[in-house]
């Protein structure tokens, strides 16, 4: 089983590990790009292993995946959820995110 936010050690170097929309699946491993975060993006693949590309309602970036509820972001950011809720592991999801446009 893979993490999110440290999906090398179950997807190996370079990969996303991806959850799912069913909190009972598996996440899928998915190749990585090397965007960083809050870098544009135009999908997953652009972004780096621990991140995803999301769409900020203006433009898309890469941001940084978090544990809802937990405390994985930065100062200024909050773990905020995506439309739907995903899983991993059992752990619902969602991204860091400082609540500004991806491009200012």
């Amino acid at each position: 089983m893979c993490e999110p936010e440290a999906p090398s050690a179950g997807c190996g170097p370079a990969m996303h590990c991806v959850p799912t929309l069913d909190i009972a699946a598996d996440p899928t491993c998915e190749a990585a790009g090397s965007g960083g975060t809050y870098e544009l993006c135009v999908d997953r693949g652009d972004c780096a292993p621990e991140t995803e590309c999301i769409n900020d309602g203006l433009d898309a970036c890469c941001m940084t995946w978090c544990i809802l509820g937990g405390s994985d972001c930065n100062v200024g950011e909050t773990c905020t959820e995506l439309g739907a809720p995903v899983y991993a592991n059992g752990q619902a999801y969602g991204v860091c995110w400082d609540g500004y446009p991806c491009v200012l």
